[in-house]
């Protein structure tokens, strides 16, 4: 049984999908500061509640994301894993970059091969 749950929170729109295969939640905006207490609040009820199969967190229509927002995924990976639910990440070249461009920085850039 599918059923789909919208709010918006500070510039952010998060859309989720409940279906048999886990949740669903497709994200449209920009995850920062402001955003990303909203995501947590969401990913934290989804995984506590039901405790899905999956959560697939859809970046497709995200057009920026912070170090804050990179913070909320992996706190959300984190208690993923400890109720052994599969958390992935679709759509997210803004996420990518984000995290290629600090494997650049000082003290990553020696270490990291991009």
């Amino acid at each position: 049984m599918a059923r789909d749950i919208g709010s918006s929170a500070d510039g952010l729109e998060i859309v989720i999908h409940e279906g048999e295969e886990g949740i669903t939640m497709r994200l449209c905006g920009r995850l920062n500061i402001d955003s990303s207490p909203a995501l947590r609040d969401r990913l934290v009820a989804s995984l506590q509640a039901q405790s899905p199969r999956s959560v697939i967190v859809d970046f497709s229509d995200v057009s920026y994301v912070d170090s804050s927002g990179i913070a909320t995924l992996i706190e959300g990976l984190k208690m993923a894993r400890q109720r052994q639910t599969i958390l992935c990440l679709r759509g997210c070249e803004v996420v990518s970059f984000i995290c290629l461009r600090l494997l650049e920085c000082p003290p990553y850039s020696r270490k990291a091969a991009v």
